[in-house]
């Protein structure tokens, strides 16, 4: 059942936060895994809660990025999709302009 898998997602999504809560980042590659299963489900607040922690890090990468772009565009939001791949290597009007220059649009294209 849908809602079964979600539960059981948002519960092991939560122990490894714990887990992780001592001033270490979970690894990018499990957040991208969480924004990408959300994403699937119509959980679009919980991807773009991850993503923004991310952000926040500045630990993104090129699938982290890939990935949030195809949860918007899954959940009707090809508006935002375009305004984050837009963000990608605009520097000037950015506090994270730093990581988005480092990233690729054409890779993050082939990520969707």
């Amino acid at each position: 059942h849908l809602d079964d898998t979600t539960d059981t997602v948002n519960r092991l999504y939560a122990s490894l936060q714990s887990q992780y809560n001592n001033g270490e980042s979970m690894p990018i590659s499990l957040q991208t895994c969480f924004i990408d299963f959300y994403g699937s489900r119509n959980e679009l607040v919980r991807a773009q809660t991850i993503f923004d922690s991310i952000v926040a890090n500045k630990t993104m990468d090129i699938i982290c990025v890939g990935a949030m772009m195809k949860a918007y565009v899954n959940n009707a939001r090809s508006l935002q999709a375009l305004a984050l791949y837009d963000r990608i290597g605009n520097t000037d009007n950015d506090d994270n302009g730093d990581v988005f220059a480092a990233l690729q649009k054409d890779e993050i294209c082939r990520c969707l």
